[in-house]
């Protein structure tokens, strides 16, 4: 356009520059984002190391900025080893408190890391105290002392489900959770997982959000002989009002009791002491409990014991009964029961009777 002519024989003589080829810096994932699933917020006590460097706690908003690489490390793509420390592993993807962060040409520019809000529902039987003192005579007119209740919990690590723990039958509802009802089958203890809806804003603001865990609630049917008393509101709806945050990390330091197991009220045990002949009283006789001062049995009103929660053992102790008489011919005997039966027990005194004859003596035939 400047020269006019034959392009041809200019170019023949040097070549041209057309154009250029720029770099491209393939940048590594520029931020680590570890998120509650419950709520969005970080946790305050995680730190992070990548590829072996010391580790660095995230900022509150569970970001962690990543070191930039050597310039000559830039180009292609690779990983980058990140590992969380003091996360537990269980709320980690894959269980695991390391992942590899891809890095090159179209990876995203954030890492996200989800924490887990995994729950664990079970509740724990009162325990019978190993001392026989609660199976014990009542007076007349004398009412059982209330029974100890069990507890209903509220765990988010495994291992903080005790031994004795049984799973409980019902609902677990969690309004606003992206599963907001699940069921409770009576064999399952967890983990159940709480879940807010995905979001498609790294940068929201959630610290005006309540986290999800103050709205958990769990509708019980509880098993024979008890009945449920939940707690309202529940400790963890407590903590989010009064404190805010996120409950979850709160959580991992012990489990919740969210309700209690009241236990029906358990019909005393009627002992009585019958012969097997006329179904009457043995005169005369005594019956001693588990040890204790054994105590007249030998009127028509039976002897009534207070009944264990979760049922026992009794040990009876007879006294002016001929042991022949009893069962298993012993003056100890033991029963068992359980939180409503039997009824009573009868122990019965048998009537053996035993029938022969004697042959006459041969010096008074001679008489």
């Amino acid at each position: 356009a400047e020269l006019g002519g034959c392009e041809l024989q200019r170019v023949a003589q040097c070549p041209v520059a057309v154009g250029s080829f720029k770099e491209v810096q393939h940048p590594s994932p520029l931020r680590i984002l570890t998120r509650t699933s419950c709520c969005g917020r970080g946790w305050s006590k995680a730190k992070v190391d990548v590829d072996g460097r010391p580790a660095k706690p995230l900022k509150e908003a569970g970001c962690f900025r990543i070191p930039p690489r050597e310039r000559d490390d830039r180009r292609g793509k690779g990983t980058l080893n990140v590992r969380f420390d003091d996360v537990p592993a269980h709320m980690l993807p894959g269980e695991s408190t390391e992942v590899t962060a891809s890095w090159g040409p179209g990876e995203p520019k954030n890492m996200k890391v989800e924490v887990s809000s995994l729950l664990w529902i079970y509740w724990v039987p009162p325990a019978d105290d190993d001392d026989d003192e609660e199976s014990v005579e009542l007076q007349e007119g004398e009412e059982p002392a209330p029974p100890p209740s069990g507890m209903v919990y509220i765990a988010v690590s495994k291992d903080d489900v005790p031994e004795e723990a049984e799973p409980v039958e019902g609902v677990l509802r969690c309004p606003g959770a992206e599963n907001d009802q699940m069921s409770l089958d009576g064999r399952y203890m967890g983990p159940f997982y709480i879940r807010r809806p995905p979001r498609m804003d790294d940068e929201e603001d959630v610290e005006e959000e309540m986290c999800l865990l103050s709205k958990v609630e769990v509708a019980i049917q509880p098993p024979t002989g008890f009945d449920y008393e939940m707690r309202n509101p529940s400790p963890m709806e407590e903590r989010c009002s009064e404190l805010g945050g996120c409950e979850l990390e709160r959580m991992q330091s012990c489990p919740q009791v969210i309700g209690y197991m009241r236990p029906t009220p358990r019909p005393p045990l009627k002992l009585s002491l019958r012969t097997s002949c006329c179904n009457r009283p043995y005169c005369g006789a005594a019956l001693g409990v588990n040890g204790r001062v054994p105590r007249a049995i030998d009127g028509e009103e039976p002897l009534e014991v207070a009944r264990r929660v979760n049922g026992g053992s009794l040990r009876l102790q007879m006294q002016d009964v001929p042991p022949y008489l009893l069962r298993g011919g012993t003056s100890e005997l033991f029963e068992n029961y359980s939180a409503f039966e039997p009824s009573s027990i009868n122990l019965e005194v048998s009537c053996p009777v035993w029938v022969y004859w004697l042959p006459n003596d041969d010096e008074e035939e001679g008489d």
